[in-house]
């Protein structure tokens, strides 16, 4: 397998800049998710590292050699796309044989066919003599992987290879994936702009936002230290509270529209320097109690959201002035629809941003 690394790439069409100075090194053995919205240069990316784009600036080099300008079919890279692209003229087995029979790869090709077909599912075996739109789209994108993995590439590149796969499948899938590709100690790169499947697969994730690397880190990391306000909404999407806010040096409180209320120690130390700021709080930070003149805010629960699998809700709790949070309880904290509670705030695991820069304050 190989070292991937990304030494201050750009790439330009005509006068857009598409990706701007990426620099990442993807380990040997590493399985490596991008993740980003759509339209930040994903799957840019990926086209660069499988050579099917040339960068306008910076070098790309596997194990510290520079491919920059090796032709694809030199690389020894297998990609796996959205699209499956089957030959339809050939069976399962045939489109999976393919490329190892087109390279003249040493061993029993069928042989290989066979066992990689075995560990995504025992019902691919079954379906090995069948053409390609005989299968469902899952068995399809199958089909696609096992192609990749059959050859032993030095490289996987995986472009959303499941957006179009239904949750349920999409999640036995993860783990079919994560045990072939870890199993052979291979060294992938897959994109996606879901960062639940890249936080089920993934040993590093990098956050893209318009051409950029935002953060490189585990998945605990980025969810819990993002480093400015761009990932923590990303990873967080929907459910990260945002205020903007002062710190009253005086005081020692954080002071926001609907409330105030006292910093302490951990949080005056971060915003010392700082005078006003944005806070975000988890859901968990959050908590609801009986409304009493200690709440920082007394509202109205709008409406709950079970998370069973948790064994957890979500409660949306809203306020006349525009006022809006969402808190994480047990499934046995009393919450309903229309029911007044009190909200108090745990800052001392807040996330504090930068009002201009958006910046994590540390």
């Amino acid at each position: 397998m190989a070292r991937v690394t990304l030494d201050g790439v750009g790439l330009d069409f005509g006068d857009r800049s598409i990706l701007s100075d990426v620099t990442l090194d993807v380990r040997d053995g590493e399985f490596f998710c991008v993740i980003g919205p759509s339209g930040c240069g994903k799957s840019m990316l990926l086209r660069l590292v499988a050579g099917l784009e040339r960068p306008t600036r910076g070098r790309v080099y596997f194990d510290q050699h520079d491919v920059t300008a090796l032709a694809p079919g030199r690389r020894d890279v297998a990609m796996v796309f959205q699209d499956p692209a089957l030959y339809p003229h050939l069976s399962a087995a045939e489109n999976i044989g393919f490329a190892a029979r087109l390279r003249r790869q040493d061993g029993d090709v069928d042989r290989r066919v066979h066992d990689v077909a075995e560990e995504l599912g025992a019902a691919l075996v079954g379906m090995l003599d069948r053409m390609p739109d005989e299968l469902s789209a899952s068995f399809q994108q199958r089909v696609a992987l096992a192609r990749a993995v059959v050859r032993h590439p030095n490289v996987f590149l995986l472009d959303e290879p499941l957006s179009t796969l239904d949750a349920r499948i999409a999640t036995e899938a993860h783990s079919r994936i994560r045990r072939l590709l870890r199993g052979l100690g291979a060294t992938t790169i897959y994109v996606t702009p879901d960062d639940r499947e890249a936080f089920a697969l993934a040993d590093r994730v990098a956050v893209m936002s318009a051409g950029r690397i935002e953060q490189v880190s585990t998945p605990q990391g980025v969810c819990a230290w993002p480093v400015n306000r761009f990932v923590a909404e990303f990873v967080h999407q929907g459910v990260l509270n945002l205020y903007p806010a002062r710190f009253d040096r005086a005081a020692e409180r954080v002071v926001a529209d609907a409330f105030a209320v006292p910093a302490g120690p951990g949080v005056c130390a971060r915003l010392w320097r700082t005078e006003s700021f944005v806070l975000g709080l988890l859901p968990a930070q959050v908590r609801l109690e009986a409304p009493s003149e200690e709440s920082a805010v007394v509202g109205v629960v709008d409406f709950v959201e079970p998370l069973l699998a948790q064994r957890k809700k979500r409660v949306h709790v809203e306020r006349l002035g525009g006022f809006h949070c969402v808190a994480e309880v047990g499934l046995d904290t009393a919450a309903r629809a229309g029911d007044a509670v009190g909200v108090s705030f745990d800052l001392e695991q807040a996330l504090l941003f930068d009002d201009q820069t958006g910046r994590t304050i540390t």
